[in-house]
């Protein structure tokens, strides 16, 4: 069941065209991508920014410490292993309700990124998969593809596999493992076929440095309308 969440709004700086929703990683908050946001926002002036806040859970991995997260995890070293699927889809659901919201205020799906940071990532490389929104592009930084049960098949959709989609990745990240990123880099060229992946490796740990808010930004000039 989807749930309503809180979020962070930085607004339009002029008449409001265009959508950007990001997601944060484990732990974090909307709060802490809002410099970010704001830093990147004269960039863009008719987007608005939404920085929903993970709701808090119990994280199997932290020794079962409640703290915000799309999801639980169980571990970091093993991608084969047990994965919180029901949590993940609860995730997708409620972020698809932010987009909902938008597209009844008059907003565009085609006007709509979707990105995030880690978990965030992650959630939005699931969102390209499986939503049947167009949308107007995807940004995952540090982020992966858990194998959610029958993702292959039955939840893959084709709607966006021509949109635009930026990934980046750390080569020493100690948190979401390089091979991960490459592997989910593989995934989505070639068993989800999406057509426009734009990847990006960084010598650094699990971050988004200059570099990559660089590099992203002239993603977001390529698929955020003028």
């Amino acid at each position: 069941m989807a749930r309503n969440l809180s979020k962070i709004v930085v607004p339009a700086k002029s008449t409001h065209t265009s959508t950007i929703i990001m997601m944060h990683g484990l732990g974090d908050s909307g709060e802490g991508w809002k410099p970010i946001a704001r830093m990147l926002s004269p960039a863009f002036p008719g987007t608005k920014w939404i920085l929903p806040n993970a709701p808090s859970r119990s994280i199997t991995i932290n020794g079962g410490m409640h703290m915000p997260g799309w999801y639980d995890i169980f571990s970091l070293s093993d991608r084969e292993g047990p994965v919180d699927d029901d949590g993940i889809l609860e995730s997708i659901s409620s972020i698809d309700n932010l987009v909902k919201t938008e597209i009844e205020s008059g907003i565009k799906a085609e006007n709509i990124i979707i990105g995030g940071f880690s978990q965030g990532g992650a959630l939005t490389l699931l969102t390209a998969i499986t939503s049947e929104t167009k949308f107007g592009g995807f940004f995952a930084l540090s982020g992966y593809i858990p194998p959610l049960k029958n993702l292959s098949t039955e939840k893959s959709r084709k709607t966006n596999i021509s949109t635009p989609v930026f990934m980046s990745h750390g080569t020493m990240d100690q948190v979401v493992q390089f091979r991960w990123s490459k592997l989910s880099h593989e995934a989505m060229k070639d068993t989800f076929k999406f057509e426009n992946v734009e990847y990006n490796t960084y010598s650094m740990g699990h971050d988004a440095n200059e570099d990559t808010l660089r590099d992203l930004t002239t993603f977001l000039r390529k698929v955020i309308p003028k």
